[in-house]
């Protein structure tokens, strides 16, 4: 191969990448992060999952952001679109692991394991709400249960 077709391939190569990495940003509607703190009657929710539903279904799937030691965090690039958002708050006093397996069978049901009152548990039965501007950058959203 000449020095001049060695070139070219080289050319070619940096084309390629140039294209494919500007093909890679981020595509679809802007999402906002999201961080707060879970509390229930004061007290840090050790572990569990915030659920924030769009009132507008149009709007898409439901983001699910796993919380630990009552403080949680979207993850760079995830987040929620502007909108109208229901919010429960999933949370259990123990974990699956700390179920004897003969009783795992009724774990989600068992009231008397629910870390946070049973009408936070779902987005049909929670009075808890946000609103996400697409002038917004980030949203703190802290929530504090009581029963």
């Amino acid at each position: 191969m000449s020095r001049f077709g060695a070139k070219r391939h080289v050319t070619c190569y940096w084309l390629f990448l140039l294209l494919f990495l500007a093909s890679c940003g981020q595509s679809g509607p802007k999402t906002i992060r999201v961080s707060g703190t879970v509390k229930c009657n004061g007290e840090p929710v050790q572990s569990g999952i915030m659920i924030f539903s769009p009132l507008d279904e149009k709007k898409g799937a439901a983001e699910d952001i796993v919380f630990s030691k009552g403080a949680y965090k979207s993850l760079p690039n995830h987040g929620l679109k502007a909108g109208d958002y229901k919010v429960a708050v999933v949370a259990y006093k123990k974990t699956l692991q700390d179920v004897a397996p003969k009783d795992q069978e009724g774990y989600h049901k068992d009231k008397s394991n629910f870390a946070v009152p049973e009408k936070y548990m779902s987005v049909k039965t929670t009075d808890l709400k946000i609103s996400v501007s697409e002038n917004d950058r980030k949203v703190t959203f802290d929530v504090n249960l009581t029963d």
